[in-house]
């Protein structure tokens, strides 16, 4: 796996980009591949964030291990400026970004989970306004970047934006 991540980034590098995202990771191992692969490259120009996928539960990444564990390990790589919550049912990304509580400022935390209509037992409550509802906590947990994965369409990204405007707007009248 370290060898296939390698591959990538060198392509990457090669064609002169230097800042990639890694998402929909499933495991601690694959953020290890990841981690070491960075490491082997030479160039110092690379900047990476290492989002996960995760479990309903708000503690696990899909394969079964702790989420925050799998985020201290990707951060100890000086190459790594975030970490990401991808591809996870909304009504767990509050859980897990306050599992990983304090956020430095200087990280990176892309937050974009999907509707939800994938997991199995769903939740009765609108994926779409639990999004919604949590963009200020989100926020307040360190997000830097928030949008949708799948199920979600251009119309909820829209909305997604809208809040995030409005939300910096009364930050700024603050100021």
């Amino acid at each position: 796996m370290t060898d296939y991540h390698k591959e990538q980034i060198n392509a990457m590098v090669s064609a002169g980009i230097y800042s990639i995202l890694f998402e929909t990771v499933s495991s601690v191992m694959e953020g290890q591949a990841i981690s070491d692969a960075l490491s082997m490259s030479t160039d110092d120009k690379i900047k990476a964030v290492v989002s996960f996928t995760c479990r309903k539960d708000g503690i696990a990444v899909r394969h079964g291990e702790k989420f925050s564990d799998a985020v201290k390990l990707v951060l100890n790589n000086s190459k790594v400026i975030g970490f990401g919550i991808n591809c996870t049912h909304p009504g767990a990304v509050t859980a897990l970004l306050e599992s990983v509580q304090p956020i430095s400022p200087d990280l990176e935390v892309f937050v974009y989970p999907n509707s939800g209509k994938y997991e199995n037992n769903e939740s009765e409550e609108n994926p779409t306004k639990i999004v919604l509802s949590s963009i200020r906590t989100w926020v307040e947990l360190g997000a830097t970047a928030i949008g949708g994965c799948c199920g979600f369409d251009a119309g909820i990204i829209s909305e997604i934006r809208s809040h995030v405007d409005h939300l910096n707007s009364v930050k700024n009248d603050r100021s």
